[in-house]
């Protein structure tokens, strides 16, 4: 997969849309705090909201880029970072057959650093019906005449209920220049199913924020998205028309040459645009009340404004014509806004730079905590965890490949309720699973889920295999991983989710750590209700205030920074205990909503047992 390196580019921006909420308390706090925090006017922060949607800064790297976003978005900003993407097409084949059954929403391109190519995308059943054993064939052209590769593989959801989308992974490995893809869907049989094309090509994609040193791996080129359009907005632009838009905003619409002249000059708001998108050049200035004072700035692209001329200007009121002043006062005004943004923006900038962080909690019973979670280390360990030791002891693997081979095709079986039927169809498809060019007729029979039938699993199983040789290769190529970048990697075999690829992860780490060193210092923990639950329990978290639901929120935040405290080369490894405790019902949990079993729980010892729900009669 990618290194970090691929996201130092300056190809992000930031953008501000506004504040949560968007009442006038909302707008009053957020400005009262920047301009307390960063010593900018209360003023300029109204002026800038006024603007929203604003582009703040752009050319970034995506660290700065993510700095800045979570520094304002702290304080109830709308923020979100996109990237600048260089679409490739790809055609969608069977458009014209109706009734149409199927829409694909978004597809993306990328191409690994080792030379793997990754097609991905959404699909979305719009029939009225659900939709059977639905596959993608994704066909990679040199040109439109020339084949390179093809291949062929289940979406995720099967079938597809009516209303649903669902996503889709094919991966090659050919070391090619492609130039052209096509999709289209069909079934196993290989009858073509009619689908339409509801995608929207964008310059700019927005990108999923983490926590610092997490990224979403988007970021691999060349690559073509769907999604709704973005547009560079600066401030609103009243009463124009789209094409109006794209030509004020630069978005590469060059005036006509037979436009009047009148049309062609720039107008305040491409000026300022312009002003924004190039450097700032200027000392430092003081910031009094609403007024700057100090020396005066050099404001590129045409907002140059010299003391003498904005004198000359003043001692000549008498004379000018009204609009000529007003103009004058509008231009000033927002030199002055550009300019006190851009000292906020460097100051946040700085601050990135030096890796400001806030302290962490500390709670006293810290080391508790630490002793429990490594003591349930060393309780018995789960079934496939003895069994492959026991085969790893015994020679049973014919190489570092077949061990992690084997990993991964139990990571797939092992969905969630099917722990037993999971290890019993890892130990019969072992045997035969490194053989070249196996047959279907050589798997034996496998257990069946609570979604798929026993012959279907097996089949879904035996059009995996290639997969799961792939990953591995590219597995057992390097000797170091990052945990959420391995973690991605393996979820491109089907039927991988994120639990099950985290899984496989840490067997890997703890069955075969002669074969690769893992990473996991920057691994976010998998929040769920049960982890919150022991967390709010141990004091972590307030359930009042503080939520869990996407990585902005607070709980999240919170729990983060606690696992990061207890285990900081390790922060994940609380995870399944912390998850156990909280399950309801059966023999794991003890941490139940109403009525905690607090007796032989893990942390009985020195939990507070916080916001425990009274009782009801």
């Amino acid at each position: 997969m990618m290194q970090r390196s691929y996201h130092e580019e300056g190809r992000y921006r930031v953008l501000l849309k506004g504040v949560d909420g968007n009442s006038s308390e909302k707008r009053e706090t957020f400005c009262r705090h920047i301009s307390e925090k960063y010593h900018v006017s209360f003023s300029l922060m109204e002026n800038i909201l006024d603007r929203c949607p604003i582009v703040l800064k752009k050319n970034l790297t995506l660290r700065k880029a993510e700095g800045l976003a979570r520094t304002l978005k702290q304080y109830g900003g709308q923020i979100s970072v996109e990237e600048r993407r260089e679409p490739l097409p790809i055609h969608l084949e069977f458009q014209k057959s109706v009734p149409r059954l199927l829409a694909l929403e978004s597809s993306q391109f990328r191409k690994t650093q080792g030379g793997t190519w990754s097609v991905t995308g959404r699909v979305k059943n719009i029939g009225d019906a659900p939709v059977h054993d639905v596959w993608v064939l994704i066909q990679l052209f040199e040109n439109p005449e020339t084949l390179l590769t093809f291949e062929e593989v289940p979406i995720v959801l099967n079938p597809l209920p009516a209303g649903e989308a669902s996503p889709f992974r094919a991966l090659f490995d050919a070391d090619i220049v492609v130039r052209q893809i096509s999709v289209a869907f069909k079934n196993s049989a290989g009858v073509p199913l009619s689908t339409e094309d509801r995608r929207k090509m964008r310059e700019w994609a927005e990108v999923e924020m983490m926590d610092e040193g997490q990224h979403v791996s988007t970021l691999l080129s060349p690559l073509a998205d769907g999604g709704p359009q973005t547009l560079d907005v600066i401030e609103p632009q009243e009463e124009l028309s789209v094409e109006q838009q794209e030509d004020s905003l630069g978005n590469q619409c060059p005036c006509p040459a037979d436009m009047p002249a009148s049309k062609q000059e720039k107008s305040a708001e491409d000026t300022l645009v312009s002003a924004l998108e190039g450097p700032p050049s200027f000392s430092e200035t003081k910031v009094t009340g609403d007024r700057f004072s100090g020396p005066s700035f050099a404001a590129p692209l045409g907002l140059e404004e010299t003391e003498s001329e904005i004198k000359g200007a003043a001692t000549e009121q008498d004379t000018l014509p009204d609009e000529a002043l007003e103009s004058l006062r509008i231009r000033n005004r927002d030199i002055g806004v550009f300019q006190e943004a851009t000292k906020l923006l460097n100051e946040i900038d700085r601050r990135i730079d030096q890796k400001e962080e806030p302290d962490l909690p500390s709670f006293p019973w810290m080391e508790q905590f630490r002793n429990a979670i490594r003591r349930c280390e060393l309780e018995p360990c789960d079934p496939f965890f003895a069994w492959f030791q026991a085969n790893k002891k015994d020679g049973r693997f014919d190489s570092n490949l077949h061990s992690l081979v084997t990993i991964l095709a139990h990571a797939r079986f092992d969905q969630a309720g099917e722990e037993g039927k999971g290890l019993e169809n890892t130990k019969r498809v072992v045997p035969v699973i490194m053989r070249s060019n196996l047959s279907l007729d050589e798997i034996p029979p496998l257990e069946a889920t609570q979604h798929f039938p026993a012959e279907s699993w097996r089949h879904f199983f035996y059009k995996a295999i290639s997969r799961l040789h792939l990953i591995g290769r590219d597995i057992a190529a390097r000797d170091t991983w990052d945990a959420s970048e391995l973690e991605r990697l393996i979820q491109v075999i089907p039927h991988m989710s994120g639990r099950t690829s985290r899984r496989a992860v840490r067997w890997m780490s703890q069955l075969v750590p002669d074969v690769l060193t893992i990473d996991f210092s920057n691994t976010p923990v998998m929040i769920g209700e049960n982890l919150f639950r022991v967390a709010t329990r141990l004091g972590v978290v307030t359930p009042q205030f503080d939520t869990y639901q996407d990585v902005s929120s607070m709980g999240y935040a919170k729990i983060q920074s606690f696992a990061k405290e207890a285990f900081p080369q390790d922060p994940v490894k609380l995870e399944d205990p912390m998850t156990s405790l909280g399950m309801n019902g059966g023999t794991e949990g003890h941490c139940t909503p109403t009525q905690p079993r607090c007796e032989g729980c893990l942390f009985e010892g020195f939990c507070p047992r916080l916001h425990i729900p009274p009782i009801r009669a």
